[in-house]
């Protein structure tokens, strides 16, 4: 699928080496790290958008319901009870 996983090198963060990193390393650093990512493709970001979407609209239906069901029954209960 992808690159096989890098070893991680496992660097002591001080405040004297935060200080001394120049910007153009931290630059070089950010690039580095971002190339080693897997991105999704196309298809996989639209499907996921997708699905989300709709867990989303099924989730804000299933909630609707039950506030009027629960609204309904706390009306019974305080204006007839």
């Amino acid at each position: 699928m992808g690159r096989a996983p890098r070893q991680a090198v496992a660097r002591i963060i001080t405040r004297e080496s935060v200080r001394n990193i120049r910007p153009t390393q931290f630059v070089k650093e950010i690039v580095g790290e971002l190339q080693k990512v897997t991105w999704p493709s196309r298809e996989e970001v639209l499907r996921l958008t997708v699905i989300v979407l709709l867990i989303s609209l099924a989730v804000g239906f299933a909630l609707g319901i039950l506030d009027m069901v629960f609204s309904r029954f706390l009306n019974v209960l305080v204006f007839r009870g």
